[in-house]
């Protein structure tokens, strides 16, 4: 399980989708990730936590394929300048963005994974470059569980 959890609101999670990161494209961006807010409020318990490295290397990718963070080596189809921006602000200091993730559905996820990315997949890749070459920290993810 995720550690220092902190609950927080369906809404709370939405409003950092939408107005903090500007998920789906309405402050000047094209519409994008439409139907994640809908994947976002399938999910009644969220928290605001930090994954261990087990966890973080367990993720799903979301890109269709139910590949592990830590068995993505082809990152044809994340767009490099987005990640290599990411990896900067890494290598600066700074951390990124909350990842948000959910306990794995079913037909989501192999056995033995850990959550489902729901949004953040090109700062997990710039999370695993930068996991390369640097110490593990913890990551900040917003998580949603369907039942207490």
């Amino acid at each position: 399980m995720p550690i220092n959890c902190k609950s927080v609101s369906v809404e709370d999670v939405i409003t950092f989708f939408e107005d903090d990161i500007d998920g789906i494209g309405k402050h000047g961006g094209h519409p994008r990730n439409e139907g994640i807010l809908d994947s976002i409020r399938q999910f009644q318990n969220w928290e605001f936590c930090e994954l261990t490295e087990n966890e973080f290397n367990l993720l799903v990718i979301s890109d269709g394929t139910r590949t592990l963070i830590k068995d993505k080596t082809d990152l044809d189809g994340f767009t490099k300048k987005n990640v290599e921006e990411r990896l900067e602000k890494l290598q600066s200091g700074e951390d990124l963005d909350p990842l948000i993730v959910t306990e794995l559905l079913p037909e989501e996820g192999p056995s033995g994974a850990s959550f489902y990315i729901k949004d953040g997949a090109k700062r997990v890749i710039a999370y695993k470059i930068y996991f390369e070459n640097k110490p593990y920290r913890n990551v900040k993810a917003y998580f949603g569980k369907k039942k207490i």
